[in-house]
């Protein structure tokens, strides 16, 4: 099963790429989530207790998403539930991973204080 939940802060905001030939959009997202931390982890010592954050590329699909673009602002807390793409782009040689959006919920408004 390939599942995704997460709960984070945008780092930026949102944007559109529209693909006219193939009728849809996509909005892309970069979602700060916050790792979770155990006492006896290795990587903890070097943090020395700072928080960190894994910073996630997240991609919706859709039509007609500039209005949910307009409010999907940087320092907004939001939760998804998607899944866990991997693609490769023959043009570049590489592999990008992102979350295939499923589900989006804005929890808060705002920037971070």
């Amino acid at each position: 099963m390939n599942s995704l939940n997460m709960i984070g802060r945008l780092a930026k905001d949102s944007d559109v790429i529209r693909y006219k030939e193939q009728g849809f959009d996509v909005l892309q997202f970069v979602l700060a989530v916050d790792r979770y931390k155990t006492s006896s982890s290795k990587q903890n010592a070097k943090d020395n207790g700072k928080q960190t954050a894994d910073f996630i590329l997240c991609k919706l699909y859709g039509k007609n998403l500039h209005k949910l673009m307009k409010q999907l602002k940087k320092g907004n807390l939001v939760g998804v539930t998607g899944m866990l793409r991997i693609d490769y782009v023959k043009k570049k040689e590489k592999n990008y991973t992102y979350c295939k959006v499923n589900n989006l919920r804005i929890i808060e408004f705002g920037n971070v204080h």
